[in-house]
């Protein structure tokens, strides 16, 4: 998500938004191509939260911060 698609998505958007300026996109796709970066954003952070709550959890469990040794 970080190096690839949120990246690529935000590169469209600009796009879209530069086409829009000039008449070449109808707003409708813009902000389709808006809500679509959104929507990527919103499941890397969800991923995110989730692998760190995961972790949180296990912490608990082990009743040891470093559980990587």
């Amino acid at each position: 998500f970080e190096t690839g698609i949120i990246p690529q998505a935000r590169q469209t958007v600009a796009s879209m938004l530069a086409g829009y300026q000039v008449n070449k996109v109808d707003f409708l796709n813009l902000i389709r191509s808006q809500i679509t970066l959104y929507n990527y954003e919103t499941n890397l952070w969800k991923t995110i939260s989730q692998g760190q709550s995961a972790r949180a959890k296990l912490v608990a469990s082990v009743g040891e911060e470093n559980i990587y040794e």
